[in-house]
């Protein structure tokens, strides 16, 4: 669905849920001002059918504003952050605190490590406001930051990550059970290559341990969010090896509570190259179940789209759905659950048409990410584009022909998990062929796993019926 304005732009990822409907807040401009800029922010109530019932501009003739990352709500106020640049050489971040009826109460602006700087997450804990992104740090580069800060803004405290020499950017922050967080940063090797660091924090910004995750090219985690197990589910994107950095890989990590990697996995979810470049991967934050993570991700594939997928805790593919806008450029930055196992998705669509440049658009789906009557309850799976497989019996009573089309020269394992993550079986494949026998597990739905950790990586849904 789509909420229209002609006469504006609307660049909007953050949404909250009211008990009569939600409230926005994004950028915007009308044509009349500066076409090339967000002089306002705008602050939007919609009913539970999604029509507009007030918006509010908030800005004024001197600053842009951009970021409108995210927002979060306390006791009975919103605090929504983004950053605001003065139009000569100085950006601030800024945190906007306003109440139910949309009536700004104050706008505080922020330099982190006295550099400029802006704020891209928010997180309310106990009334308490943790702010996160990245500042400025000569000669030509970006560190990390996290602040705390009471409800009325004042800072209590706060850390920064990385080095003067070393770019080192803000990927993502996310609270822990433990009343820490977890955070990843974006660090610059060298040239095109960049690598994940993920910080485990301990409710002071404290670090308790780090680990390196990537390799070659643009590694990416665009999210990290812990599981009700204690490991943490970790995506992002890194390179395709056929295709280079900007045709990427859709990468999942899973880390145990003390940093180890259990498992780092790829899919490539595009259709065709070069449809899928500048893919980001994992935009909002991920919604957990009791046995499940859905995740987000958006791709440039004829305009863009977006995919929502649902994995289990070892990210094993259970489903996979694409959503397109008018074949034009679309951004989901929020999920949030409505009840019943439907999910609002809501953010930005681009170039519809000539007299307006980007609208608000949202969709609603069900547990099994259908928007559509249409849409199948089919399990999708996976497969390299340089192998063909057969995977058969499915349903199977426990026996399972796996058959590559020709002998393949790579190291390739057999795995298969249950619906928990629990590994039940795990064999190399020589050659062309492999028999699994899973008579000793119960009726149920399992996930078959093939890979060699580089270029292969092939995921199926298995159902055991005896």
């Amino acid at each position: 669905m789509l909420s229209e304005t002609l006469d504006k732009q609307e660049v909007t990822s953050a949404y909250i849920k009211t008990p009569d409907g939600y409230i926005s807040f994004g950028a915007t401009y009308f044509n009349q001002d500066y076409p090339n800029y967000f002089r306002n922010v705008e602050l939007a109530r919609y009913d539970e059918n999604f029509n507009l019932t007030k918006s509010v501009r908030h800005g004024d003739s001197i600053h842009f504003y951009y970021g409108y990352y995210a927002m979060t709500k306390v006791q009975n106020c919103y605090y929504a952050i983004g950053a605001k640049f003065d139009g000569v050489d100085t950006t601030r971040g800024i945190v906007i605190k306003f109440d139910d009826s949309l009536n700004v109460i104050w706008e505080k602006t922020y330099l982190a490590n006295n550099k400029w700087c802006s704020i891209m997450q928010i997180i309310n804990k106990n009334d308490t406001l943790y702010l996160a992104g990245h500042y400025y740090s000569p000669p030509n580069n970006t560190n990390t930051f996290i602040m705390s800060c009471d409800t009325a803004g004042n800072i209590i405290w706060q850390k920064n990550f990385g080095v003067s020499n070393v770019k080192e950017s803000y990927l993502y922050f996310s609270p822990t059970s433990d009343n820490g967080f977890i955070l990843t940063t974006k660090r610059h090797q060298s040239g095109w290559n960049y690598r994940t660091r993920v910080y485990k924090l301990d409710s002071l910004g404290n670090t308790q341990w780090t680990k390196l995750l990537g390799g070659t090219g643009e590694s990416w985690v665009l999210s990290c969010v812990e599981l009700p197990n204690g490991n943490y589910f970790c995506g992002g994107g890194r390179p395709h090896p056929q295709h280079g950095d900007y045709t990427s890989y859709q990468w999942i990590n899973i880390l145990s509570p003390t940093g180890n990697v259990l498992r780092d996995t790829s899919y490539y979810f595009c259709d065709y190259f070069p449809a899928c470049q500048n893919f980001f991967n994992f935009w909002a934050t991920p919604q957990i179940d009791n046995n499940s993570v859905k995740v987000l991700a958006y791709a440039s594939q004829n305009g863009a789209t977006i995919y929502y997928t649902k994995m289990d805790f070892m990210g094993n593919i259970i489903w996979k759905r694409p959503y397109n806008r008018r074949q034009a450029d679309a951004i989901i930055g929020t999920q949030i659950p409505l009840g019943n196992g439907f999910t609002f998705l809501g953010g930005f669509a681009f170039a519809d048409d000539t007299t307006n440049t980007a609208d608000n658009w949202y969709i609603i789906v069900d547990d099994d990410g259908c928007d559509t009557l249409n849409c199948t309850l089919s399990i999708p799976w996976l497969e390299s584009e340089t192998l063909a497989v057969s995977i058969y019996p499915n349903p199977t009573t426990g026996v399972i022909h796996i058959d590559f089309a020709e002998s393949t020269k790579y190291d390739v394992q057999c795995k298969v998990y249950d619906i928990t993550g629990k590994e039940t079986y795990n064999k190399p494949i020589i050659n062309k062929q492999l028999t699994i026998n899973l008579e000793h597990l119960p009726n149920g739905i399992y996930f078959l796993q093939l890979s060699n950790g580089d270029d292969i990586n092939i995921s199926k849904k298995i159902i055991v019926q005896k």
